[in-house]
């Protein structure tokens, strides 16, 4: 995906922390995640995973956890050692891998964060991240990206609070951040 210049500098910006100079060098391994998860907004290479003859995640209902787990091992398999077809395996191996869990405040959520909704209709939890304030994207909401497993089966953007379940919308249940993102 090409961006703009002014995309790339918002980008830029978002992915800065702040520094008592007001400069700082952004953060290499945060930033990949974030360019990695935009990058991955409509591909449909999350939607299937058969195991036994049998499509596990269901054409795409169920990818969530391939979805955040195949973008966080690209980035490095340091910080998630295997791709998961569950949220479950997902959750075991972050943490493993050092990802815990933060409180909503003026800290967090940061771009690159993992975010978990509640359970939905279908009875499964969520998994997507947290992209930020992005003004070039749908009016610079604080977005989340994650796949939608309802309409189009692909990662999609939406406003992170929520997670925007057709019969009715899940709330963040955690957040998760890893250290080695600050550096």
């Amino acid at each position: 995906m090409t961006h703009t210049r002014q995309e790339a500098n918002e980008l830029e910006r978002l992915v800065r922390g702040p520094s008592p100079a007001g400069i700082q060098e952004v953060r290499a391994l945060q930033r990949e995640l974030f360019f990695a998860a935009l990058g991955s907004r409509g591909s449909d290479q999350f939607r299937t995973y058969v195991q036994n003859g049998i499509d596990i995640l269901q054409g795409g209902r169920l990818s969530c956890a391939k979805h955040v787990t195949s973008i966080v091992r690209a980035v490095s398999s340091a910080l998630c050692r295997e791709e998961h077809a569950t949220v479950d395996g997902a959750l075991v191996d972050l943490r493993k891998c050092g990802w815990y869990c933060v409180n909503s405040d003026e800290a967090f959520p940061k771009p690159g964060c993992i975010l978990l909704w509640e359970r939905g209709p279908t009875g499964h939890e969520h998994l997507g991240f947290y992209l930020g304030r992005v003004s070039f994207l749908k009016g610079g909401d604080d977005l989340a990206l994650s796949n939608d497993g309802e309409v189009a089966f692909t990662p999609v953007l939406h406003q992170w609070l929520e997670y925007p379940d057709v019969e009715k919308p899940r709330n963040t249940k955690m957040i998760l951040w890893h250290r080695v993102l600050e550096v």
